[in-house]
């Protein structure tokens, strides 16, 4: 299937330069650079669902886990966090700047 492909000067120096590189084409660095891309986007999905079904399974857990963690003053990591101010512990243990 063919497709043509507007480039600016950044992209050709880009695609020259990595195409000498690897010896291979820009056409093949192309497409290794979307499948690529197609791939880590795809393995974010499947991060995502994997924690909302953790979540939903063992959610309750987790908050007790995270809330006695998130209070306990005697470790040093979370007086540590405790200094900046924006930060402060979300949801399930985690924390949020």
């Amino acid at each position: 299937m063919a497709l043509t492909l507007r480039t600016d000067d950044e992209l050709e120096k880009a695609l020259t330069a990595l195409a000498e590189a690897e010896g291979t084409s820009r056409q093949e660095i192309i497409r290794r650079a979307v499948l690529e891309r197609y791939e880590r986007n795809g393995h974010s999905a499947r991060v995502q669902e994997s924690s909302a079904r953790l979540i939903d399974r063992c959610g309750d857990v987790l908050d007790r886990l995270g809330t006695v963690w998130a209070t306990s003053s005697t470790s040093s990591s979370t007086t540590f966090l405790h200094s900046f101010a924006p930060c402060g512990p979300a949801r399930f243990g985690m924390w949020v700047c």
